[in-house]
């Protein structure tokens, strides 16, 4: 393992043998680590601006290249497995990525505020996302979710305000709170049959979704799950729904009608807040609770 690099180099290369034994492992917060001192020199992390990591190893651990603020590229070889969290988070001058196809996991806050990251391609083995792998990668314009990820963690996308469309792989079952939270330009998502679960504040601030559909497996939509998302102008809400939840629909000004299942029996507090266009609801005899503020500021309604 190396467990340390304290030089000056803005080009740097991380050898698989070192005084002819192997190299598997690059560790834990080893840019500016000093062997034996455990002090931190964190301005070392600022010369980097290129890595090449040797075939061969293959760990690369938490927080390793963390805050590598003007590195801008970095090859990782095939023959990596794992990369752990926050890798790479605030290397705000990363570009683009290509993770090595025996990865399987997007570990938590791995590319977290990598302000410059517009391009990554996940191995089509990917099986999960972590929680803020993606979170405030603003210049993000497209990224392809593959098919067999099965988990997407809160946040995953949050702030990405780039991404203009996402295809959520078939067998997706939940999307956890704020995974597209301020997506501002997200104008498309395809929400597959299979998910039976929307968490809080998920789209919150897609202020350019038009529509959405809702699918029905759905029985809850949760806090804030699509609160200003301005440009839904359409909106179906599926049978077999029990209940709104608080703010779930706030401040989506273009919606104009909405037709309320007899399924539904609650309708949680400011739901429909500011939901300034809305001039026809239809609420079923099945609702027995009405929030309050459920439609406060809607203007249109008479």
């Amino acid at each position: 393992s190396i467990i340390g690099y304290c030089g000056t180099k803005r080009d740097l290369e991380i050898p698989a043998s070192l005084n002819g034994k192997a190299v598997r492992k690059f560790l834990a917060m080893s840019i500016g680590m000093v062997p034996n001192e455990y002090s931190w020199q964190s301005h070392l992390r600022h010369n980097i601006e290129t890595v090449v990591i040797q075939d061969g190893i293959e760990i690369i651990g938490e927080n390793a290249f963390a805050s590598c603020i003007n590195l801008r590229s970095i090859e990782i070889p095939n023959s990596v497995k794992q990369i752990g969290k926050n890798a790479f988070s605030r290397c705000r001058s990363l570009e683009s990525v290509v993770i090595p196809p025996q990865v399987t996991s997007i570990s938590e806050s791995l590319f977290y505020l990598c302000n410059s990251l517009s391009s990554v391609v996940l191995p089509e083995n990917t099986e999960a996302i972590d929680e803020n792998a993606f979170y405030g990668c603003k210049n993000l314009s497209a990224v392809t979710i593959p098919e067999h990820v099965a988990w997407i963690g809160k946040g995953a996308f949050s702030g990405c305000s780039n991404i203009t469309s996402i295809t959520l792989p078939k067998n997706t079952k939940i999307i956890n709170g704020n995974t597209f939270y301020e997506c501002s330009n997200l104008s498309s998502i395809e929400i597959p049959d299979s998910v039976i679960e929307i968490g809080d504040a998920a789209f919150s601030g897609c202020s350019s979704l038009a529509s959405i559909i809702i699918p029905e497996n759905i029985k809850e939509l949760n806090s804030e799950v699509f609160s200003g998302c301005t440009n839904i102008a359409t909106l179906r809400i599926p049978e077999g729904l029990k209940m709104i939840g608080y703010k779930a629909f706030a401040a989506c000004k273009r919606l104009t009608t909405i037709v309320i299942p007899d399924s539904v029996s609650t309708i949680y507090s400011r739901a429909f807040e500011e939901c300034s266009n809305l001039s026809s609801i239809v609420i079923p005899e099945s609702v027995i609770e009405i929030g309050e503020a459920a439609f406060r500021l809607c203007s249109s309604l008479t």
